[in-house]
Order: structure tokens, then sequence, then C-alpha cells
């Protein structure tokens, strides 16, 4: 029996510890999960500046694509989401993106 509460309570113990440790490292977490997303998205050389992390909201300060030439940039940029269906469906409730810039080239 004490060899189970000794389990349980180290079972606890690693998954807080597991639970703080990505709290502390979200901002780079967050960063490179997104910037993953981009380039898997085909977007060239994408690079994200975390904002802050709510209870139901993610908000960027930045998102650049396109690299030196940054053909598109996005700044305050915040998704609404509710956990269950955003994990299981993919999907966010809302998406706000308050200053953008984009520039296209034609070749001929």
């Amino acid at each position: 029996m004490r060899s189970l509460i000794r389990f349980v309570a180290a079972l606890c113990a690693v998954i807080a510890l597991s639970l703080v440790g990505v709290y502390l490292f979200r901002a780079p977490l967050i960063e490179r999960v997104t910037e993953r997303a981009l380039a898997g998205s085909g977007f060239d050389a994408p690079a994200v500046r975390f904002g802050r992390l709510g209870a139901g909201e993610i908000a960027l300060a930045e998102i650049s694509a396109g690299g030196a030439q940054q053909p598109i940039l996005l700044k305050d940029v915040t998704l609404t989401f509710s956990l269950v269906p955003l994990l299981f469906e993919g999907r966010a409730k809302s998406l706000s993106i308050r200053g953008a810039r984009a520039v296209a080239r034609m070749d001929d």
C-alpha cells in the first residue's frame, strides 16, 4: 500500500514539474509550434514573437513570413479558443488581427 502511495505521489510530482516547465517555457514553445505550422503551410522563413497566453486566448505580438523582404507582416494577432475543440478539431473561436501589411510582387 505504501509503495502505491509513493508511486502516485511521484507521478503527481512529475506531472506538476512538467506543467511548470511548460508554463515557464511557453513563449518559445508557442513561437516554435507556430513557426513550424506556418512553414508546413508553405510560408517561407516564418518568424513569430509571443505576446501573452490567457485562459482562452493566445496573443502573438508579431508574425512575419517571406524572408528578408517580409512580404507578410501581422501585428497584434489574437486567437480566441476553447480547449476541447482546439485540441480535437483544430478549430478556434475567433482570430483578430489589428495591424497587417502584405507586399505582392508580380513577375512578368
